[in-house]
């Protein structure tokens, strides 16, 4: 390249040799032979345009040096005329040369810019993942990039005046092309393109109506084999039906579940009702006198049933709420009522383990939900904190907060919660630590009810413990259900 441009530089300057020394014969032809006042100067413009062409501002040297060349003849061979018309003309070398200096310094920068645009362009298309192809208006391959290279596994010179029907499939590719012309730009079109020595390509295309250097129409068409998106897309919807069927199956399974332990649950009730209320009848006496050893046992049967009979009833109650059969009884109460109630019945248990049950309930605190369900939410959470304290106090505080949700907090001094286990106490028949188990009654339902309810009354259950300590639980309600529409 370096010696091409030494060539191409020496035989300009010989050139230009040879039409300065043109111009310098017919200058002194004309004043010296010729005798005339006047040079024929037209030809100079030859070198003067040139030099400015090649050499830009450069080449104003050209326009002064001619300029000089005339002036200087006129001086010296006829200094009896008047220089004004080789005057005008030099003033013209130099307004010529300027001019066209500038000229081709501006053409230079734009071809300059030029270049680096299309520098640019070839590295955006060359880099690009996605195919280009430019066509011409009879499906002539007029160009390509690298990756329509690699997608067919040819080189560009091969692809270059060939048809591109020899790569997509000749119908759905005609219509594709005859869509493109009339509507100028088509989206979303989806051809295979065949590649040989392995599976076509499935790709998506997107052509646009271009005109051609000739001003010919053609079409340029880009695109992305998206094989592996589709046979993704493919085995997702598979994985997607089969996901769905398992869950239409683990729904029905929960159903029979569901349907199962309610069935159970009313079997299993009527009987111990039975159990119950005989052995209370029985206890009471009016069946007849019994010694304290019948008593003793025939208390241990009543309290094993009551235990049994309230297993029941959770599981029952997480059935029905699981297959969404649980309706609220909606009504206004007072939450002292509610909270005394609970206490009432869990303050003799209490007091067998020495502890105190405290209470901080401001009066006058309305709700309007479910009266049964809020009970039973303060009785799970108030006879946990009893189960598992053997010392200290447990204590029950209310609040309204600034949200008008009441928030109840049962407080308690017993074993607490080891963090590592705070994730599975709302979890059905868990029991957290294992030296509770073995000292405390329960099938640890009672938390996961609890939560089960909390739900149902859009409420919400918080708990915070510190082992060896005590734990909190928090129970959000809102003061008034409001029911959906």
């Amino acid at each position: 390249m370096i010696e091409t441009m030494l060539t191409r530089s020496s035989v300009r300057v010989a050139i230009m040799a040879v039409l300065l020394g043109i111009a310098c014969f017919l200058t002194y032809y004309c004043h010296a032979v010729l005798g005339t006042g006047v040079v024929f100067t037209h030809l100079f413009y030859i070198p003067i345009i040139l030099g400015a062409l090649w050499w830009k501002r450069k080449g104003l040297l050209v326009a002064v040096f001619l300029a000089a060349v005339l002036m200087l003849s006129h001086v010296f061979v006829r200094p009896d005329v008047a220089p004004y018309n080789d005057l005008y003309r030099s003033c013209m070398f130099l307004v010529v040369s300027a001019v066209t200096a500038m000229l081709s310094e501006q053409l230079a920068k734009k071809e300059q810019a030029l270049r680096h645009a299309r520098d640019y362009t070839r590295h955006l298309l060359e880099s690009s993942p996605d195919f280009h192809i430019a066509l011409d208006e009879n499906g002539v391959i007029m160009g390509v990039n690298e990756a329509f290279e690699e997608l067919t596994g040819k080189s560009r010179k091969d692809m270059i005046g060939a048809s591109i029907y020899d790569y997509l499939p000749k119908d759905p590719a005609e219509k594709a092309v005859v869509e493109i012309f009339e509507n100028e730009v088509v989206r979303d079109i989806e051809l295979t393109i065949k590649t040989p020595g392995k599976e076509d390509s499935i790709c998506n295309l997107t052509g646009t109506v271009f005109s051609t250097l000739e001003g010919g129409p053609g079409v340029y068409v880009t695109g992305r084999d998206i094989s592996e998106r589709k046979k993704a897309e493919a085995d997702l919807r598979n994985y997607l039906q089969q996901l769905e069927q398992a869950n239409l199956r683990l729904q029905e399974m929960d159903q029979l579940k569901s349907t199962f332990l309610a069935s159970m649950s009313h079997e299993l009730r009527t009987p111990l009702n039975s159990i119950i209320g005989f052995t209370g009848v029985i206890l009471m006496g009016i069946a007849g006198d019994i010694n304290e050893e019948q008593r003793k046992q025939l208390a241990m049967v009543k309290s094993s049933a009551d235990h049994l009979l309230s297993l029941i009833n959770d599981i029952l109650d997480i059935s029905k709420i699981e297959a969404g059969k649980v309706e609220l009884s909606l009504e206004e109460f007072e939450l002292v009522d509610v909270a005394g109630e609970v206490v009432g019945s869990l303050s003799p248990g209490a007091g067998e383990k020495g502890l105190e049950v405290l209470t901080e309930i401001p009066e006058g605190i309305t709700l309007f939900s479910d009266r049964r369900r809020i009970k039973q939410v303060l009785m799970n959470l108030v006879s946990n904190a009893v189960k598992f304290t053997d010392q200290g106090y447990v204590r029950v505080a209310a609040r309204v907060s600034e949200d008008d949700n009441l928030e109840v907090r049962v407080i308690d001094t017993g074993v607490g919660i080891k963090n590592e286990d705070m994730d599975r106490i709302f979890q059905p028949f868990q029991q957290v630590g294992p030296s509770l188990t073995k000292r405390c009654e329960g099938t640890g339902l009672g938390l996961h009810l609890t939560e089960k309810l909390a739900g149902l009354l859009k409420a919400d259950i918080l708990a915070k413990s510190e082992y060896g300590k005590g734990s909190e639980f928090t129970f959000i309600v809102p003061l008034r259900y409001e029911e959906q529409d």
